[in-house]
């Protein structure tokens, strides 16, 4: 594989390093491509932001997201992405640490969870936890509901998701 990269580089008179960042960077379109196609996306929005946009589609709306990407410069989308509303990249604004299961609010340490639990639990507290402390950033709040099982939670989250849009676009009329 990595002679193949090289020669591939060397054709297309790239840096191998450029080129995995290219690669990157295209599965994330292929990922996405009809949500970017149909917001009317292309590479003269600058193609890099890709690489930011699965953190944006966490932290808000579908329909926002794919907006800002286009109408956002690259610093811009990328504090957007951040979900820092100060204007400044601060690492301590990540909830968790790339999954690490630590999370900290204005650089303090405020929770931990223990790596070494069952993979399913661990991975399930820290998507919960990110939800959580990504709320409380953003001076959201949060509640948790017990649902028997994933049909019916996917069906409460739909109809969820319905009430809370229509609310939103009740309160801005």
């Amino acid at each position: 594989m990595r002679q193949y990269k090289i020669k591939l580089s060397n054709e297309l008179g790239i840096k191998a390093g450029r080129l995995t960042g290219w690669t990157t960077t295209g599965t994330i379109y292929l990922k996405y491509r009809n949500d970017l196609e149909k917001s009317g996306f292309n590479e003269s929005h600058e193609l890099s932001k890709l690489r930011l946009l699965s953190k944006a589609l966490e932290l808000y709306d579908k329909n926002d997201v794919y907006k800002k990407i286009i109408t956002l410069s690259y610093k811009e989308f990328s504090i957007y992405a951040s979900g820092n509303k100060n204007n400044s990249l601060v690492a301590e604004e990540n909830p968790a640490q790339s999954n690490t299961g630590i999370f900290s609010l204005k650089g303090k340490a405020a929770l931990t969870i223990n790596p070494k639990i069952d993979p399913e639990i661990f991975s399930y507290l820290v998507r919960v936890n990110t939800l959580a402390f990504t709320a409380i950033r953003k001076k959201e709040k949060v509640f948790f509901i017990r649902v028997k099982d994933r049909e019916e939670f996917d069906r409460f989250e739909r109809a969820l998701n319905r009430l809370i849009r229509r609310l939103r676009k009740d309160r801005n009329k």
